[in-house]
């Protein structure tokens, strides 16, 4: 990935008040570092998301579906 920035989104549900974020490099990139410059946490209604899996969002251009566990 020889990119000069990425951003990346995740909508995620929380059922407590702690929310634990754990960064882990990748194995299979052994040479490579990464900055986290900032993280932003919004809170946002329930009309998101699910158990269903047709409801989980889609990657933008494709039809694959992006599970969050």
């Amino acid at each position: 990935m020889n990119y000069i920035y990425m951003s990346k989104e995740f909508s995620i549900n929380i059922s407590s008040r702690i929310l634990n974020l754990t960064f882990t490099p990748s194995p299979a990139n052994k040479n490579t570092f990464a900055f986290v410059n900032g993280i932003e946490i919004v809170s946002m209604p329930q009309i998101f998301g699910g158990s269903n899996p047709f409801n989980q969002p889609k990657i933008v251009g494709t039809t694959n579906t992006l599970m969050i566990d």
